[in-house]
């Protein structure tokens, strides 16, 4: 465990997340290529999902999950309807 960790009430170590946003072409790629270079142990990495076209040498799966715009909709759709359900639920049972 490093100084970054932290122990949650069931002894789980708990990691912090970072979380790298912005327009398509400002260095999001180049920027989290040094982050993984410079601390290769610290930290884990997430493939994320786009709707737009893969660029020359661009892997599905490896750099971006290429997806339909309507399976990004259907992604979002659900994945909000977990939140107001859940949020729903634990309403109910207080």
């Amino acid at each position: 465990m490093n100084q970054n960790d932290s122990i949650s009430n069931n002894n789980e170590i708990v990691r912090k997340v970072l979380v790298i946003v912005g327009p398509s072409g400002v260095g999001k790629g180049t920027l989290i290529g040094k982050i993984r270079e410079e601390y290769p142990d610290k930290f884990a990495f997430k493939i994320s999902h786009t709707t737009r076209n893969k660029r020359e040498g661009e892997e599905h799966g490896k750099h971006y999950y290429f997806i339909s715009k309507e399976e990004f909709e259907n992604v979002i759709f659900l994945f909000f309807s977990k939140i107001i359900f859940w949020t729903l639920l634990i309403n109910l049972i207080k």
